[in-house]
């Protein structure tokens, strides 16, 4: 008589919920970090307007667009951020023409200071940059950090990509064409709109990337340095452009040092962030790049914003488990070359 052994145990899939998780966390990143931590929408704002669900796949569908492009076609960070600037030209540009429109609110004084050929250069030059380093690459980044077993992995389908793709035009055309439709600019304007946006895809597909390869293998600066590198960059670019009106700064001086203090800050990551064991620096980074909207947020809660400030706390809770995670010596590293977050 033979004696039966234990039942063997089936482990049921995982749910959909739990297989799209790093999915649905990255959408839902790339509209909170550069709309409720800017204060663009309020929290009650979520319920009242319809920013909430016209942000959304817009937002969406271009973090989505950049991080599984560069993963599909191996372009890594540097096709992540040019991918980037070309969705903050569309959103800014064509979406809701805050590039274009000197009346725009968004843009404040900068739509008449620096306003030239029918662009507002000063705004438009660091509203790009925000979207490049907030809308996208920052959320990319933090969830790479969350879910570091999926860095490499593409989260949708070619298919899903293409969706993507649909749905961010579609955005862009009822921007243009329905909510905007009060301001439309000159077609020289739109073509050079449009020419920008094909110039960054275009240098997404062509750019070597060994151009801008990481020079090192594990991070050559402490924590702090990538913290502070990333604090300045903030402070600087947003110092720079909300003060240049008043202080009467010429707007070509003012975009020449936004764009070099981008290259610097990016310069220094290439130099110094390695490309391996390097999730204490990421996570330091980031923790800088989210340092200049505390002040703003504190500001914007005693003005009457109310719960603006729960954004950056629960955004420095996630940051402060990354850093006590990574920092302990039972977890193995998960940097590499292959993925861009």
């Amino acid at each position: 008589m033979s004696i039966p052994g234990p039942a063997a145990t089936t482990i049921p899939p995982p749910s959909w919920l739990r297989r799209n998780l790093p999915l649905l966390a990255l959408i839902f990143l790339s509209f909170v970090i550069p709309e409720l931590l800017t204060g663009s929408t309020t929290v009650p704002g979520l319920v009242t307007s319809a920013n909430l669900l016209l942000g959304l796949p817009l937002y969406g569908s271009g973090v989505v667009l950049a991080r599984e492009s560069a993963l599909r076609w191996k372009r890594g960070w540097i096709g992540i951020l040019l991918l980037g600037l070309a969705y903050g030209i569309v959103e800014e540009g064509l979406a809701t023409k805050t590039m274009i429109n000197p009346s725009a609110g968004a843009a404040g004084a900068l739509g008449v200071y620096g306003h030239f050929l029918g662009v507002n250069w000063i705004f438009a030059v660091e509203i790009d940059l925000f979207h490049a380093i907030f809308s996208i690459a920052l959320p990319i980044l933090l969830v790479g950090l969350v879910w570091p077993e999926q860095r490499a992995e593409r989260l949708v389908t070619d298919r899903g990509v293409v969706v993507a793709l649909v749905v961010l035009a579609a955005e862009a055309v009822l921007g243009y064409e329905v909510l905007t439709r009060g301001y439309m600019p000159a077609t020289p304007v739109l073509a050079f709109l449009l020419a920008t946006i094909a110039g960054l895809v275009a240098a997404f597909f062509l750019v070597p990337t060994e151009w801008f390869r990481l020079r090192s293998r594990r991070p050559t600066a402490s924590p702090r340095q990538f913290g502070f590198v990333a604090g300045t960059l903030v402070f600087a670019l947003f110092g720079l452009t909300l003060l240049s009106p008043y202080l009467r700064i010429p707007p070509v001086l003012v975009v020449v040092v936004q764009v070099a203090l981008a290259a610097a800050a990016f310069a220094f990551l290439l130099r110094c962030a390695g490309y391996e064991q390097n999730e204490l620096a990421k996570v330091a980074f980031a923790a800088g790049l989210l340092s200049f909207w505390v002040p703003w947020d504190v500001a914007l809660e005693l003005l009457g914003d109310t719960g603006v400030l729960v954004v950056p706390f629960l955004l420095y809770v996630l940051l402060y488990r990354l850093r006590r995670r990574y920092g302990s010596p039972s977890v193995p590293s998960g940097g590499g070359r292959i993925s861009p977050s």
